[in-house]
């Protein structure tokens, strides 16, 4: 009898641990507002000719980034760009993250991520929202899709 207790617990906490990362991938996709995000960035802009150096990063507002904007972020593997909605608590936030050295932070509660990778760092174990980057050597432009 308490080995078939035993094995009816193990199978309800697989069962429950499922479920509730079922509920955070959905609640990470919930952050996707549904908006369009297409922002073509020129690298010669003097707003963002800071982006032509790996390790630097930019903020991105337009009416195409969506709700709260975005940061772009020159890696050594290339450009990134990531949502400035708190993945940990969209789609209720209003409050954009912000960069602090090399790091993103959610000044509210504390919660970082890191700034060359999007991962987290400490307060939260979800990931930002990554965009789709492509860059145009030709008119030394970027283009940043969803």
């Amino acid at each position: 009898m308490k080995k078939n207790a035993s094995t009816t617990l193990a199978f309800l906490l697989l069962v429950f641990s499922i479920l509730g990362s079922c509920r955070q991938a959905q609640e990470q996709d919930s952050c996707s507002i549904q908006q369009v995000i297409n922002v073509s960035v020129d690298l010669h802009s003097p707003a963002f000719q800071v982006l032509q150096q790996t390790g630097q990063w930019a903020y991105v507002q337009s009416p195409k980034a969506g709700k709260l904007g975005l940061i772009v972020v020159n890696t050594p593997q290339g450009y990134r760009a990531y949502d400035r909605i708190a993945p940990h608590i969209c789609p209720h936030s209003t409050i954009k993250l912000e960069v602090n050295g090399g790091r993103i932070e959610y000044q509210p509660d504390g919660t970082q991520w890191d700034l060359m990778t999007g991962t987290p760092r400490s307060g939260s174990n979800v990931p930002l929202k990554i965009y789709r980057v492509f860059l145009n050597y030709d008119s030394q432009s970027i283009q940043i899709i969803n």
